[in-house]
């Protein structure tokens, strides 16, 4: 079970279109545009997977990972490489094993296997 956290609409329609090709491996079971609403489906759903947005509006996915299970696999998402630095600092902080970073406007995706 996986969910997409990103603030904007078109980000969110393509992770969903590009994770249904791997629809055996991973299922999208909802998406948050906000923090608030982003919390509400981790309690909901309880995913294995989060894609995860840094930049979400004014603010910031990294204020998301103290509610994420420390066994999900969280997948940070950007377009903007000035935060790859921040999300490996964030990986480490947070003893957060799963994590791994996702840098571009959903053209190149680094993912490790979990």
């Amino acid at each position: 079970k996986a969910i997409v956290v990103d603030d904007e609409a078109p980000a969110r329609r393509e992770m969903r279109r590009l994770l249904a090709a791997h629809d055996d491996r991973v299922v999208v079971v909802g998406d948050a545009r906000d923090l608030a609403t982003a919390r509400g489906l981790l309690l909901r759903t309880r995913p294995d997977l989060v894609f995860l947005d840094i930049r979400l509006g004014k603010a910031s996915g990294f204020d998301l990972l103290e509610d994420i299970d420390e066994e999900t696999a969280v997948v940070f998402v950007t377009a903007y490489d000035d935060f790859a630095v921040q999300a490996f600092e964030a990986s480490n902080r947070y003893s957060m094993r799963n994590a791994t970073l996702v840098v571009s406007s959903l053209g190149l995706i680094l993912m490790k296997r979990w």
